[in-house]
């Protein structure tokens, strides 16, 4: 990056300040992601963080929080609300999870997933709002906000069809399982926001890539899993600088792997392979952030609302998807969803959004279910009916979800 910026000619200009959280449990709890998992964790790989970005334009603050989590949960999110409430208002917290199967739950309402203690959610939120209540009790400095992107194959569809046996007429059918398939393409771009004062001095670093955190190789360890990796790399270039990291749409995508079998199959990394296809994808973000930049500038707004899951078809008792928008000057607008979105709406996303650069964000909030297309719906597989015990849902998604979806993807959600 640049050693030193010109303001821009906006007088709309950021200052932001951020810092990091250490959030590795100190007892062992039991770990969010599976739902075959008995027991606490083993051992602590490798630390897990909440990164902090505050954005102040006049008097409009924005705080990004990016934790290390599978889900935030809304005993996080209500938590971290609460004990803000009296200087940040809920529409400008913006708290979202990297998606990592490996750390303590902290969703109350799904422990099909993990069982949340709520010891553990409180001193995450403690700790965390005590350090936004540091970050906003300061002068923050001046800072030149840049908007970058790259590219890495390192992410992989999930869903193929496998002709089974079975009873009944005919004896065989078709399902859609969790195996890899290169015939239907995914979004495999990085974004960027490098985040700098006035002098070149780095502030931080947020990114995003749609790929599950599925692969540490050991399901009893605490891991931040890839993005770990990621932030390490970045560090190592630039500092200990907060590093924040925006799950993408990944419903349907994780890390490609391949094991010998009849059929493609998904095998288990080992260590080994793990490190490699982490520092692999750690590379193509490290130049992703020397692509030519697009400086931000403009006016910073933002929206939050709420969608009933009874409007998908689902049964969730109380619990909405939410909508959250971050428009970061004139050409960037960060929208992210409580839901965990397949892959295929970045495009719907971006459709929908002419004109300006969209980083699509999933697993803000509470996520109550993924969100298929009409194809998937049809089909059927675990991002359709598979997650819902898991998820805490029940019912079935309606037809004509995806024209439901793609009307939040508007500007006002209409």
């Amino acid at each position: 990056m640049p050693e030193r910026h010109e303001m821009p000619t906006s007088p709309r200009v950021f200052n932001v300040g951020a810092a990091s959280v250490d959030i590795t449990p100190t007892v062992p709890l039991p770990l969010a992601g599976y739902g075959d998992r008995a027991g606490p964790y083993t051992r602590v790989a490798d630390r897990l963080e909440a990164n902090i970005a505050v954005f102040r334009q006049s008097e409009t603050v924005v705080v990004f929080v990016s934790c290390d989590l599978l889900f935030v949960g809304p005993s996080l999110r209500g938590r971290l609300e609460a004990l803000l409430a009296d200087l940040v208002a809920a529409e400008n917290l913006f708290v979202s999870a990297t998606h990592t199967h490996f750390a303590p739950a902290t969703n109350l309402a799904i422990p099909r997933l993990g069982q949340a203690s709520h010891e553990y959610v409180e001193k995450v939120a403690l700790d965390i709002s005590a350090m936004v209540r540091s970050l906003l009790a300061t002068a923050l400095p001046m800072a030149v906000v840049e908007q970058r992107s790259g590219y890495a194959n390192s992410a992989i569809h999930r869903r193929l069809p496998v002709t089974r046996l079975r009873f009944g007429f005919p004896p065989w059918g078709r399902r859609w399982e969790m195996r890899p398939n290169e015939a239907v393409a995914v979004d495999n771009r990085i974004r960027v926001l490098t985040i700098e004062t006035t002098d070149g001095r780095p502030v931080a670093v947020c990114w995003s890539y749609a790929c599950h955190p599925v692969c540490y190789p050991d399901k009893t360890q605490v891991s931040a899993d890839f993005p770990g990796v990621v932030r390490e790399a970045i560090r190592a270039r630039l500092g200990n600088i907060p590093v924040l990291f925006w799950q993408g749409f990944s419903g349907d995508v994780r890390p490609r792997s391949l094991a010998a079998s009849a059929l493609p199959a998904f095998g288990a990394f080992t260590t080994e392979q793990w490190r490699g296809w982490s520092e692999g994808l750690a590379a193509s973000v490290l130049e992703a952030m020397q692509a030519p930049g697009e400086t931000l500038a403009g006016r910073m707004t933002l929206g939050r609302r709420q969608l009933a899951l009874a409007e998908l078809g689902l049964n969730g008792g109380n619990r909405n998807i939410t909508i959250h928008e971050v428009r970061l000057g004139d050409g960037l607008e960060v929208f992210g969803i409580s839901a965990e979105p397949v892959n295929a709406y970045v495009a719907k996303l971006e459709a929908a959004r002419p004109g300006s650069t969209v980083i699509p964000v999933g697993c803000i909030d509470d996520v109550p279910c993924y969100l298929p297309t009409d194809e998937m719906v049809a089909q059927g597989g675990y991002e359709v009916t598979g997650f819902r015990k898991l998820f805490g849902v029940s019912g079935r998604f309606r037809r004509g979800i995806e024209a439901r979806i793609e009307r939040e993807f508007g500007p006002t959600g209409t």
